[in-house]
């Protein structure tokens, strides 16, 4: 049985407690923050182009409609946002410390780090 936990601390979170993936009529994998998008929101492209659904509060698990969004680039990773210019510091060190080091010093995981310097997330912060 899957299910949606509701919090009550004031985040306005709605927690998925179950699989993260099912399987859609049509035989492919959708991930539940897309179905949720889907049914909430609304439809998403056909090509999605890079772009994904997340979440603005930074839990991966939340799919409430309110918290969801579509777009490029999820520049919330473990609940931390970063500023511009904290993305410009990053670009700026990334030739002298090492990804896994600028992730420690500015508490994001290095994933995140590596994606802002191929430009995959915080794309317009130059």
């Amino acid at each position: 049985m899957q299910m949606v936990l509701i919090t009550n601390d004031g985040s306005g979170c709605a927690i998925w407690c179950g699989s993260h993936t099912f399987r859609r009529t049509g035989g492919f994998n959708q991930f539940i923050k897309q179905a949720a998008y889907e049914l909430f929101v609304g439809d998403l492209p056909l090509d999605l182009k890079g772009r994904r659904v997340f979440t603005t509060c930074g839990d991966s698990t939340c799919v409430a409609p309110a918290h969801l969004t579509f777009g490029r680039g999820n520049s919330v990773k473990r609940g931390r946002k970063l500023t511009p210019d904290q993305v410009r510091e990053i670009k700026a060190k990334v030739t002298s410390v090492s990804q896994r080091e600028l992730g420690e010093r500015y508490g994001v995981r290095q994933e995140l780090i590596s994606g802002i310097i191929r430009g995959i997330y915080y794309p317009d912060v130059q």
